[in-house]
Order: C-alpha cells, then sequence, then structure tokens
C-alpha cells in the first residue's frame, strides 16, 4: 500500500510541474505579424503582461518618441508607446491557450479581449476580440531571441 501511495504521488508531482513548464510557455520575446514591433511577454502573480520593447520607427516627424495619441484617456497621450504593456491580466486556461486578460492596440486606442494559442514553441496567435472569439482578428507572432 505504502508503494502505491508513494507511485501516486509521484506521478501527481510530476504532472503538476509538466503543467507549468506549458504555462510559461510565452514567456520571451516575440515580434508581431508585420515585424515592426516587439513585445517581451513575462510573469507577475500567475498572470502575463506584454510590454512594448522595440518599435521599428520609433520616432515621430520631430525625432521625438512616438506617443500614444490614440489613447481615449488624455492622461496617457503623452506616454511613449516603447515601454506600455499592451496586454495584461491573461492567465493560462488549457492545452497551450492562454485567455482572461485585454490587449490594447495603440493604433486605434481601443481595448480588446484577448486569447493566445502557442502554435509551437516558436509561433504565437494573438486573438483580440468584443465579446465573444469569433468576433475578432488573429495576428500571428514570431519568437525572436
Amino acid at each position: 500500500m505504502k508503494t502505491l501511495v508513494v507511485c501516486i504521488t509521484t506521478f501527481l508531482l510530476s504532472s503538476l510541474n509538466a503543467f507549468s513548464q506549458h504555462e510559461n510557455d510565452i514567456v520571451g520575446k516575440w515580434l508581431n505579424g508585420l515585424g515592426n514591433e516587439k513585445i517581451e511577454i513575462y510573469k507577475k502573480d500567475n498572470q502575463f503582461f506584454g510590454k512594448l520593447i522595440w518599435l521599428k520607427d520609433p520616432l515621430d516627424d520631430k525625432k521625438e518618441p512616438i506617443k500614444d495619441i490614440n489613447n481615449k484617456d488624455s492622461y496617457h497621450k503623452t506616454r511613449p508607446l516603447v515601454g506600455i504593456d499592451i496586454f495584461k491580466n491573461i492567465v493560462y486556461y488549457r492545452n497551450n491557450i492562454w485567455r482572461g486578460g485585454r490587449v490594447y492596440d495603440p493604433k486605434s486606442g481601443r481595448t480588446y479581449n484577448c486569447q493566445i494559442a502557442l502554435r509551437d514553441s516558436n509561433k504565437l496567435n494573438v486573438r483580440r476580440y468584443y465579446g465573444i472569439t469569433i468576433l475578432g482578428r488573429t495576428e500571428t507572432w514570431t519568437r525572436d531571441e
């Protein structure tokens, strides 16, 4: 009986370790679908965030950092785009899918629901949508490390 308990406990602990490895598979640096933005995905308090860390064209016509001019909140319109979190509060759901958070589109100034699916170790499908996932758009990101 003791051997059975030890075997079951070992199996359960190794299963939990495998689950946590999948959960963190999106952590890293990713290029968006156009290759003009780099987003760093990081984990904080069991949630995932995506920080914009690089722009292909980071300066405006005045040679100043591009600002978040399309943001609906006037307080944020003067902040530089590089360094902002474009998605927040994403949690691992199951089977290489993360969801539950929000993604911000600096081009439109809008915030959407977000779902992320890891296609393979180097491809990530980022879906933004209103309400239900079929009412949205998916962009494929590529790992950049």
